[in-house]
């Protein structure tokens, strides 16, 4: 029997309890989830993979960077006489951010989509219904299309994107009020 470390790492073998003929993925609780989400692969061992929110954020980020880059850019050429800092404002920061959350979740969903399926209870019999991540992709393909790896964006987006913009307004004007000079009275 794996430890629960053991699966975590990926150093267990599942094949000597779960007979020859079939593997399954080992179900990971939403706390391990979080750091890692192991998987089992066609070969009866397990390879574990960063989660996908870790890559979610540096996507974010490195979208936000760059669009204030050409927002910035195209604002200076219309007005010389600004700092790029004085250039951008709260409406600005918000379409910031509502856009680099929206190409986040746009890359990363689908990964969230496998994670959610793989994590499904078994079925009445015991049997789950997906054996590991390659099954989930094929069976969603198959029967769902791409369409399968995007079900419940709207909502995700709905929820998120005001969030997120809400968040960069409130972090750039801080980050702006940090940086003036104290006034003498």
């Amino acid at each position: 029997m794996c430890s629960q470390r053991s699966v975590v790492t990926g150093t267990c073998d599942v094949s000597s309890y779960l007979g020859p003929s079939r593997t399954s993925s080992a179900y990971v609780s939403p706390s391990q989830a979080h750091s890692q989400t192991c998987l089992a692969s066609q070969t009866s061992s397990f390879s574990c993979i960063d989660e996908p929110e870790v890559s979610h954020g540096a996507i974010q980020f490195t979208a936000y960077e760059e669009l204030r880059k050409v927002i910035v850019e195209l604002k200076e050429k219309r007005r010389n006489s600004e700092s790029a800092s004085d250039l951008l404002n709260s409406a600005d920061y918000a379409a910031l951010g509502g856009s680099s959350k929206v190409a986040a979740v746009l890359l990363t969903y689908p990964f969230q989509v496998i994670r959610a399926r793989l994590q499904q209870r078994p079925s009445t019999n015991g049997i789950p219904r997906y054996i590991d991540s390659l099954h989930v992709i094929r069976e969603a393909a198959r029967f769902e299309g791409l369409r399968g790896f995007y079900r419940g964006l709207t909502a995700n987006l709905l929820k998120n994107v005001p969030a997120s913009s809400i968040t960069f307004i409130v972090y750039e004007n801080v980050l702006k009020l940090l940086k003036q000079s104290p006034t003498k009275d």
